[in-house]
């Protein structure tokens, strides 16, 4: 049997390929790293790096009605709260049959691109729970005390539990008496008298007070109008807590011989005021409700973003109660600033 030739260039070739197999380099065999916690460091560097763009992302922290700004809260601090809040809500913290209290905290995040983040943080049988806004309850909330100064909220109430009665001066009283219940012919005289008392002359005292019960009349008009305001029994409640404090007032008995003394009693007063009483409590009401806006997270009026409560509310007056009256009832509330104050100048007291 003859042996097949083979020709030159196919060897030359076959030569060829095992050079070129021969100048590429092995695949390197995999090994570990030298440094086994690289991969540790890099992921926590990825963590807080995270975490960094979520500090950075935050605006301004609002604990109930105070607003902070997130450089004056605190980078670090604003991290650990963040943290904190994230190691809380989580499934296994996560707790059913809960129910909100009518006491809570209020905690708000204000991101730069004005989203906001709301949870309440309330304490029952001596722990801390919080609800977010898909109204899901959630334990070891504890962490909230490290921020907020229960001490000094403490000491404020406590510090104003002991009041004090200021009663109605002489020509307050004789001003009174010529009214079966008070109206608002009463309380511009009423006004009157006070700002003259402060020093004020009367066409001052009149101007003044014009200004005062114009602002209170458009307030309680609008709470009534869009029923910012609580009902008859809520008001009567509070009214009975009132009179029950009075009685704990440092100064009392001194009142109460003061008055008897000028042919009066609180009681009388208290009665005659009655619908006084009903007008302030609707606007104290709407006052509340304005307040716990805020507290909740709005903050905004008509485009202007508030940096605290006194700012927003007065921002709602000047800019949606007071506009909308005086074009609603502008002209009734002057004719009823007119009667008053002629009232008022037929029948002032006359000083000796």
């Amino acid at each position: 049997m003859k042996r097949r030739s083979v020709s030159p260039a196919l060897y030359l070739a076959a030569a060829g390929i095992c050079l070129l197999l021969a100048l590429v380099p092995a695949q390197a065999e995999e090994k570990p790293s030298a440094d086994p916690k690289r991969s540790v460091v890099e992921r926590n560097r990825a963590e807080k790096s995270k975490a960094q763009q979520k500090v950075e992302e935050i605006e301004n922290v609002q604990f109930n009605l105070i607003k902070t700004g997130a450089k004056e809260f605190g980078a670090e601090r604003l991290s650990d709260f963040l943290e904190d809040l994230e190691s809380a809500v989580c499934e296994e913290n996560r707790v059913k049959d809960h129910s909100l209290p009518e006491e809570y905290i209020t905690v708000i995040l204000t991101h730069t691109d004005r989203e906001k983040e709301l949870y309440l943080f309330f304490q029952q049988d001596g722990s801390w729970y919080l609800q977010t806004e898909d109204s899901a309850f959630y334990g070891k909330a504890d962490f909230i005390e490290e921020y907020i100064d229960f001490q000094e909220a403490d000491s404020n109430r406590t510090s104003s539990a002991k009041v004090e009665i200021f009663p109605l001066t002489e020509s307050q009283i004789e001003w009174g008496k010529q009214f079966e219940t008070y109206d608002v012919s009463y309380c511009f005289g009423n006004s009157v008298l006070r700002e003259l008392e402060n020093g004020l002359e009367e066409e001052e005292a009149i101007k003044v007070t014009r200004e005062k019960l114009g602002s209170l009349l458009k307030r309680y008009r609008y709470a009534i109008s869009h029923e910012l305001y609580q009902g008859e029994e809520e008001h009567e409640r509070r009214r009975e807590e009132f009179l029950e404090s009075l009685k704990e007032a440092m100064n009392y008995e001194e009142v109460e011989e003061y008055y008897q003394k000028h042919q009066t009693s609180r009681e009388q007063i208290l009665e005659k005021g009655k619908e006084l009483w009903e007008a302030e409590m609707v606007i104290e009401d709407m006052t509340r409700m304005i307040y716990e806006k805020f507290r909740h997270g709005e903050d905004e009026i008509h485009g202007i973003v508030c940096e605290d409560v006194r700012e927003y509310w007065g921002n709602f007056l000047m800019q949606v109660v007071y506009p909308e009256m005086e074009e609603k009832e502008g002209e009734a509330i002057e004719e009823t600033l007119d009667e008053a104050e002629a009232f008022y100048r037929e029948n002032r007291i006359k000083k000796d």
